[in-house]
């Protein structure tokens, strides 16, 4: 039975057709869905100058700025939501994607994950590793990855 569905969305066309899928399986079912928007985070500025508070204070507004850059995607997703008349929780995490999809699908319950996927070449998959890769080989769930 799925009771709650995960969408992590991105606001790509791949994440809007997920999306699309979610609100689909969440009225079939009656289930609860889960809308989740990771914004990233510049790994780089983890590790220099870890220990000054200038630094402490430029990271803190990179994580404001990459949060605020969420924004439309969470309004498009809305607004998706409202169409099909359906309720959504709404989360914004700031992070790697893959270990924060899999990390919300553990605290929220998830039964399944329904997401988009980039569609990376080979070598940019090689490369950029590929985040539905990563959440469908590290779910403990059903992921339905949408194209």
């Amino acid at each position: 039975m799925i009771n709650k569905i995960l969408v992590p969305v991105d606001g790509s066309e791949n994440s809007l057709k997920a999306l699309k899928m979610g609100l689909e399986m969440a009225a079939k079912f009656a289930a609860k869905l889960e809308v989740l928007c990771v914004a990233l985070k510049n790994p780089i500025n983890d590790v220099v100058f870890v220990g000054l508070k200038e630094e402490r204070e430029f990271v803190r507004e990179e994580i404001d700025a990459a949060i605020v850059a969420t924004d439309g995607v969470i309004k498009a997703a809305k607004a998706m939501v409202d169409e099909a008349k359906l309720d959504a929780e709404y989360e914004v995490r700031v992070g790697e994607p893959a270990e924060i999809i899999l990390d919300e699908a553990i605290v929220k319950e998830a039964d399944c994950i329904v997401m988009g996927c980039r569609g990376l070449s080979g070598l940019q998959q090689f490369l950029l590793g590929s985040v539905s890769d990563k959440v469908v080989n590290g779910a403990k769930i059903p992921v339905f990855v949408v194209k």
